[in-house]
């Protein structure tokens, strides 16, 4: 059985997820429409690491994501503990932004 504070995570890390993917332009939205209705399934099934690679991957291809998009997927990273991928998007936002940024979650709340 889940505890407390692993379904606060999964809820916090759903949220970025969602957030992230309703941040996606109309052009994205129609040409990756397919894998786009994948990740609903997955947030469907509360498996959050695949959502996360199929948004993380669609924000890489088309290379025209705002930089939310990026910030967004960088705080669902953290929260799951995928470092190499944090790390990755935190370089984006950084260059991005035109000077160093580090993924922070914020705290916790119940």
């Amino acid at each position: 059985m889940a505890t407390p504070e692993l379904l606060l995570s999964w809820k916090c890390t759903q949220a970025y997820l969602l957030e992230a993917r309703a941040c996606f332009s109309q052009s994205v939205e129609a040409e990756y429409r397919e894998d786009l209705l994948q990740f609903e399934e997955y947030i469907r099934h509360n498996e959050l690491g695949l959502a996360f690679e199929i948004l993380d991957a669609i924000a890489d291809e088309s290379q025209s994501e705002s930089m939310r998009v990026v910030e967004l997927l960088a705080l669902a990273a953290a929260s799951m503990r995928i470092e190499v991928a944090q790390q990755r998007l935190d370089s984006k936002v950084s260059a991005l932004r035109g000077g160093p940024y580090k993924t922070v979650l914020p705290p916790s709340k119940p």
